[in-house]
């Protein structure tokens, strides 16, 4: 965890000290030791939640293609009756 040589002239400015903080972070790894594992969703076992995120992934990259492409506007078509 942490030790003195951390912690600045032993400064804190939440007013935490080095020993509440070493109890909170064993208390968070304890919790987290008691999770279960994550379960994979139907979604992923089916596949859907991977074409999903691949199409996002595709839409992304189009998105940031179109956005680099220069635009300039579309000039109309000269009809003859234009003011000179």
């Amino acid at each position: 965890m942490f030790t003195d040589d951390n912690v600045p002239h032993g400064y804190s400015p939440d007013g935490l000290t080095l020993a509440d903080i070493n109890v909170l972070i064993w208390e968070v790894s304890a919790e987290l030791r008691k999770t279960p594992p994550p379960v994979p969703t139907t979604a992923l076992l089916d596949g859907s939640a991977r074409a999903k995120r691949d199409r996002r992934i595709v839409r992304r990259q189009l998105h940031l293609i179109v956005s680099a492409l220069p635009t300039t506007r579309a000039l109309p078509a000269e009809t003859g009756t234009e003011a000179a």
